[in-house]
């Protein structure tokens, strides 16, 4: 699948490479996060502070323009636990997109620069489940499962400045720093479960707003047609 992903991805770089100039007033942009990319390959693993979306589309009509990002963000991983016959499963699954306006603020030569404010949406979830087996002699042999679930949800607005360096009328390298506010609703709960016991379980429920600023540390590849 990885392998097919990269092949379209390089007929469509080929593509645009040898398409016919065209003075449009409509331009459109789609581009994928340079390291979110290798790291479906394993030559990277993005750091925390990276923008969590991995793909994004401008549509500008002239110097004005509607921009869109998205991120998905789905895995399991199994952990082996020594003396246990289950493994520890844990399940991650995050969502992330924006919504906004651009404005191309200057075009000189191979550079250009452009102001933007979004309202953006986030979903994560982390949700882990360990099940282990208790003997306390003479007792029988009982089953214990520990589950903890992690949810947010996050709205909120960003605004800030992006870069672009064309290197020709049709592929380009992007970043931006966006200034962003969020306001946050987490709810976690943890559950245990043992076999001849009555469950326990507990939760907590938070709301958090803040404000915070990402370096222009993501970096995207840009197809411009």
């Amino acid at each position: 699948m990885r392998k097919l992903i990269l092949s379209i991805l390089f007929c469509f770089c080929v593509f645009l490479s040898n398409a016919q100039d065209s003075s449009r007033v409509i331009t459109h942009e789609a581009g994928v996060s340079i390291f979110a990319m290798l790291g479906q390959v394993n030559l990277f693993v993005p750091a925390e502070d990276q923008l969590p979306y991995a793909f994004l589309y401008n549509c500008y009509y002239k110097r004005v323009g509607i921009r869109t990002g998205l991120g998905l963000n789905s895995s399991e991983t199994q952990t082996e636990i020594e003396g246990q016959a289950l493994p520890r499963v844990t399940n991650v699954k995050n969502t992330h997109w924006r919504l906004g306006l651009t404005y191309q603020l200057v075009n000189y030569k191979r550079v250009s620069v452009n102001g933007f404010v979004d309202y953006i949406y986030q979903k994560e979830g982390l949700e882990s489940s360990t099940t282990t087996t208790i003997q306390t002699f003479p007792n029988p042999v009982t089953t214990r499962t520990v589950k903890s679930v992690d949810m947010s949800n996050g709205k909120g607005l960003q605004g800030g400045f992006g870069v672009m360096l064309h290197f020709n009328k049709h592929l380009s390298l992007y970043t931006e720093a966006p200034l962003t506010w969020l306001v946050e609703d987490r709810r976690v709960e943890d559950l245990v479960r043992e076999s001849g016991e009555d469950d326990i379980s507990t939760s907590s429920h938070t709301y958090t707003s803040g404000i915070k600023i990402a370096l222009p540390v993501t970096i995207y590849l840009v197809f411009r047609i």
